[in-house]
């Protein structure tokens, strides 16, 4: 028995055979006509405008396609949140990788390694987080920090690591300045 959320449902009034009309008419989408339907079930064109007369098809398939779209709308949005999940633990990932990279670098190869690069490093997780941050319509400024080994050296040798917001307004397309 169908409800009013639900009226694409087989009619209490309505026979097995008249459903299964309904359904190969229902199932042809937007682009439906009688005319398709009556040539897939082999019935006259006539026969089946009586049904959809008689069983309201017309307010039926309405119901069903806006169901179809809610339908598709929540699996397209479920699916977002789960790409963003997927980018955020990609993120993650990758300034983990790079932070052990960079901590397992000795003195001499950290001397070698310029401010931009070790921002070029940070640069493509963040890039991703920032996409993220910007999809879920965050209102809080984004924040870029970014580990840099500075160009003052400590005594080991070891850059002073720095944290640095970025500029208000800044986009991943726009080089953020992390060099003073």
């Amino acid at each position: 028995m169908s409800t009013a959320e639900d009226i694409w449902l087989r009619r209490d009034n309505e026979s097995e055979q008249s459903y299964e009309h309904f359904e190969a008419y229902k199932n042809l989408g937007l682009k439906r006509t009688l005319s398709k339907a009556a040539e897939i079930q082999n019935v006259s064109t006539q026969r089946l405008a009586d049904l959809s007369s008689k069983h309201d098809w017309r307010r039926r398939v309405i119901a069903w396609d806006r169901h179809e779209a809610r339908e598709k709308n929540r699996l397209l949005i479920a699916g977002a949140a789960d790409m963003r999940e997927r980018l955020a633990a990609q993120c993650i990932n990758i300034q983990a990788q790079v932070t052990r990279r960079i901590l397992g670098m000795t003195p001499e190869e950290i001397k070698r390694l310029t401010p931009s690069e070790c921002a070029l490093l940070f640069r493509v997780a963040s890039d991703v987080e920032m996409r993220i941050s910007e999809e879920e319509g965050d209102p809080t400024p984004f924040t870029v920090v970014v580990n840099v080994i500075d160009s003052k050296q400590d005594d080991d040798g070891v850059g002073a690591a720095a944290n640095r917001p970025a500029p208000p307004n800044s986009k991943p397309d726009h080089p953020i300045n992390l060099i003073d």
